[in-house]
């Protein structure tokens, strides 16, 4: 037989029938986790799956059945779309199953022999009832569906926690550490050297002409700081348009935590980010001294980054009479320095400059780079599993291209939350906008679909219901259900 929806069968560590039958094959439309993938499901003639059933499990590995909770009665649940769901059973206290239910245990049910759905168990209530004559002690267990096992990791801090400058808001942006720039070219030093005296200008120029030639308290910083622009701009002619620019400053484990210093300026209009926290903007190129910017803050040992993106004015080419032609460069200047704690002036060499060799950057891209939902999904996964050893168990259906029905992720920008929060709560922010989440109930498998496509293709067969006075008999997007046995 055929049967649709998203309903795994429990044969996957199901007790076997003791006297073997004739075989039958059973398909399922949908994904077979497991041990189960690529194989058909073997029946066995005149055995009938219960029609409700429950199983207990233990992470992280909710294959194995540790036993069937046929004792179990009230069985009932709730599933909404993108939401964990909640279920509830109970169990008589005679019962010797009624001990073998912990929190944190996972009951999963099973309809016909599909596991339809799976709960973590949060809360144990002990109760009279009262059955016929008598007053029964029974216990009753609740809890949320297995999506809820995002409730128990928080959002980090990009460099973790007691690293400085401290984060209030985590981006996931091009401006991360964690970004992956390996796509990204190298920037390139621009084909004229910096010349920093008032009166310096470019061979062929008049005096007191040069590009930069307005910024005299630049040479008293660092004169002859590398400058670096687009590959294959011209030595004066750059398109308009967006450019962004990035680099990874290490400060060693014997480093003390230090503040630091960083100028900078850029032609024409630039924002500048320290590890994903704005740090100033320039709207405009003045050639003077007012281009000049500075940001201080304080950092840790370890890895971080400095981000900068820089428009050069489409249309804002101006007539050189030195030249005889239009012009319309850009380039960018940084330059980072130890700062004297006591005077708060400089205190030693740069720490970095814009020396093209250590700056990664993409030029005129159609948008700003970013993170599709699934980098995010899996990045914060990464970061529980591998850092915290959290959510262990948990897996992916998924990538950071694609999401679980092959569909390419949208590219977004703009994606953030504050630093403590919730996976469950985040991931549900993401659901508002770009995301359908659902979690299989035969294993810790997360499954994430671009908003509005969830269903279209396997794991999860979508379709409306069959009889109108019947929501049960379908399961279409969005609808919300209650199961009781």
């Amino acid at each position: 037989m055929t049967r649709k929806g998203d309903l795994f069968f429990y044969g996957a560590g199901g007790s076997e029938p003791s006297e073997p039958g004739i075989d039958q094959t059973v398909s399922v439309v949908g994904a077979v986790s497991g041990a189960q993938a690529g194989a058909p499901l073997i029946g066995i003639e005149g055995v009938v799956p219960p029609r409700l059933r429950a199983t207990l499990h233990r992470r992280p590995n909710l294959i194995p059945v540790l036993a069937e909770l046929t004792d179990s009665f009230r069985r009932q649940w709730q599933e909404e779309m993108n939401l964990p769901g909640s279920a509830s059973m109970t169990i008589g206290n005679e019962s010797d199953q009624a001990t073998q239910v912990r929190e944190g245990d996972i009951v999963r049910f099973e309809d016909e022999g599909y596991a339809v759905f799976a709960w973590i168990v949060r809360e144990l209530n002990r109760i009279q009832i009262a059955g016929g004559e008598e007053i029964d002690q029974v216990t009753e267990y609740s809890g949320d569906g297995l999506l809820s096992i995002f409730k128990e990791a928080v959002v980090y801090p990009a460099n973790g926690l007691g690293a400085k400058p401290i984060e209030e808001d985590r981006y996931f942006s091009w401006q991360d550490a964690a970004y992956d720039e390996s796509w990204w070219g190298y920037a390139a030093r621009y084909p004229a050297d910096y010349w920093p005296g008032v009166n310096d200008s470019p061979d062929g120029m008049p005096p007191n002409s040069g590009m930069f030639a307005g910024v005299t308290d630049w040479a008293n910083v660092l004169p002859g700081c590398p400058r670096i622009t687009a590959p294959n701009t011209t030595y004066w002619l750059a398109p308009g348009g967006w450019s962004y620019m990035r680099r990874l400053v290490y400060f060693g484990p014997d480093d003390p935590t230090r503040e630091i210093i960083v100028y900078w300026f850029a032609d024409d209009a630039a924002y500048v980010w320290w590890d994903g926290q704005p740090q100033g903007q320039t709207e405009y190129w003045s050639n003077d001294n007012s281009d000049l910017q500075q940001f201080q803050v304080e950092v840790t040992p370890g890895w971080h980054v400095v981000a900068v993106a820089v428009q050069n004015h489409e249309g804002e080419a101006f007539w050189s009479e030195g030249f005889g032609e239009w012009i319309n460069p850009w380039s960018l200047v940084m330059a980072g320095f130890p700062m004297e704690p006591t005077t708060g002036e400089i205190g030693g060499a740069p720490i970095f400059t814009t020396d093209p060799e250590h700056w990664r950057m993409v030029a005129y891209p159609p948008g700003p780079p970013g993170w599709t939902p699934g980098q995010v999904i899996l990045r914060l996964m990464v970061e529980a599993q591998w850092t915290r050893s959290g959510l262990a168990g948990v897996t992916a259906g998924f990538n950071e291209q694609v999401d679980s029905a092959g569909n390419p992720w949208p590219n977004v920008g703009d994606i953030a939350t504050k630093v403590g929060t919730d996976y469950l709560t985040f991931f549900l922010e993401l659901c508002e906008t770009y995301v359908d989440l659902w979690m299989e109930p035969s294993q810790f498998r997360l499954h994430a679909w671009v908003k509005g496509t969830r269903g279209q293709a396997k794991p999860v067969t979508l379709h409306p219901p069959l009889d109108a006075n019947n929501p049960l008999s379908g399961n279409l997007a969005g609808l919300s259900y209650k199961r009781v046995d």
